[in-house]
């Protein structure tokens, strides 16, 4: 950036609206420094963070030249004398967002061939000026938002901030759930949604598997019809740990219940999609009234090669000390890639995967 602009110098200030300063950090050794500069017209910098004004001035040192810009306008000096740098020609422009909110402001000092900074120099910084605020401010926006359950998918561009609202409405109309309408309408894979998922809640993925068979006893105390209309799950019991799937590890009244109904035991979530946890329960019910036999325990699961690296990487992407063998790998499998970079499996979208 310094040969782009011939200067010696160039520091980007920020905004700090709280304490009506602008600041800038730097690398002084292995210390991060800040300097920090009112914003009002006791320096080039601070004067340009008031007035929204570029100044260009060839001697900074020329109080004469600095009042034709304005009478109050005056040069720093200190940073010089406490870093030995002679400042002779300053360059700053304004970091505004669509001319109306400032972000910061970048300046530029010496110029080092000749003897003050062109015309074209300060339209082109004003270019920069202006793209970095766009970029700022949308940092900033982020920043604010609250996180969402499928940031994941926008980030990864399954899809569109416009076609998510459109599912989230769509849902609504169906009244059914979200992730029901991306996978049905969008064709998001199982999997991506998954991984926005755990990701979001902080905790492991579950897939529904027949290969799992839910304890009977763990269904004991609790009405199947209750389960369905508050979408849990229990899906084992190691110890005095419950291991639960449910749609939403942060409904407090949700998690409340399940723990009363475990009490005494810890409680494990695991989050699950609605149809996957409905189909849990139906298979559950429908093992128990056949008599089915006792569920796998984690020693009779396949140890081939395959799932022995299916293991490794679910437990590198999790969150969590303890990956269980039922749980889906958050890994991306192979797929062809469709537009803005979607992915479509060769199997139905509605069609549920059983992990092995």
């Amino acid at each position: 950036m310094l040969d782009l602009f011939d200067a010696e110098r160039m520091t980007f200030y920020a905004v700090d609206r709280e304490r009506r300063e602008i600041y800038s950090r730097f690398l002084d050794v292995d210390t991060v420094k800040e300097i920090r500069v009112p914003i009002n017209p006791t320096s080039v910098a601070g004067y340009v963070a008031k007035t929204g004004e570029r100044v260009n001035v060839t001697d900074a040192y020329n109080q004469a030249e600095l009042a034709r810009i304005d009478n109050t306008l005056s040069f720093d000096a200190s940073w010089d004398r406490k870093t030995g740098f002679r400042t002779r020609q300053i360059l700053a422009v304004p970091v505004m967002y669509e001319n109306r909110l400032m972000m910061g402001v970048i300046q530029l000092l010496n110029k080092k061939r000749g003897d003050h900074f062109t015309r074209k120099d300060e339209e082109n910084v004003s270019e920069i000026a202006g793209s970095l605020a766009t970029a700022l401010h949308t940092l900033q926006r982020l920043s604010r938002r609250r996180p969402g359950k499928f940031d994941y998918l926008r980030i990864q561009d399954l899809i569109t901030e416009d076609e998510l609202n459109q599912a989230v409405a769509e849902a609504r109309r169906q009244q059914t759930d979200v992730e029901t309408v991306l996978v049905s309408k969008y064709r998001i894979r199982k999997e991506d949604i998954g991984v926005a998922l755990s990701m979001f809640y902080k905790c492991q993925f579950v897939e529904f598997s027949d290969k799992l068979i839910v304890p009977p006893e763990l269904l004991a105390n609790v009405k199947v019809d209750y389960l369905r209309k508050n979408f849990w799950v229990p899906l084992a019991q190691r110890g005095k740990t419950v291991e639960v799937l449910i749609d939403n590890p942060h409904d407090v009244q949700k998690v409340d219940n399940v723990k009363h109904v475990y009490a005494g035991h810890e409680v494990r979530f695991f989050v699950g999609l609605r149809q996957d946890i409905l189909q849990f329960i139906d298979f559950a019910t429908r093992a128990r009234a056949r008599g089915a036999p006792s569920p796998r325990s984690w020693a009779s699961w396949p140890t081939r090669s395959r799932a022995r690296r299916r293991m490794r990487r679910m437990r590198t992407a999790s969150s969590t000390s303890t990956t269980a063998p039922w749980c889906a790998s958050p890994t991306r499998s192979s797929s062809t890639p469709t537009r803005r970079g979607r992915r479509t499996s060769t199997s139905s979208p509605t069609t549920p995967r059983t992990t092995r």
